[in-house]
């Protein structure tokens, strides 16, 4: 029976360890995919400030507002 005990508490020990790795896997996985996100919404603004830009730029070239 001591045997049986030891052997169930390496592999409840071994599963926590599989756990805790998998747990912290997936916290990198959300970091990594918090950073893409600000990433994408930093070139979004970009574009927008572009598009608001060009936009002036149009107007100005029409010879302001009608």
């Amino acid at each position: 029976m001591g045997r049986y005990v030891n052997v169930t508490v390496v592999n409840k020990i071994q599963k926590e360890k599989e756990d805790g790795n998998t747990l912290q896997s997936l916290g990198q996985q959300l970091a990594q995919e918090k950073l893409k996100n600000i990433q994408k919404d930093v070139v979004i603004d970009g574009l927008g400030q572009q598009v608001a830009n060009l936009k002036l730029q149009v107007i100005q070239l029409q010879g302001g507002t009608n």
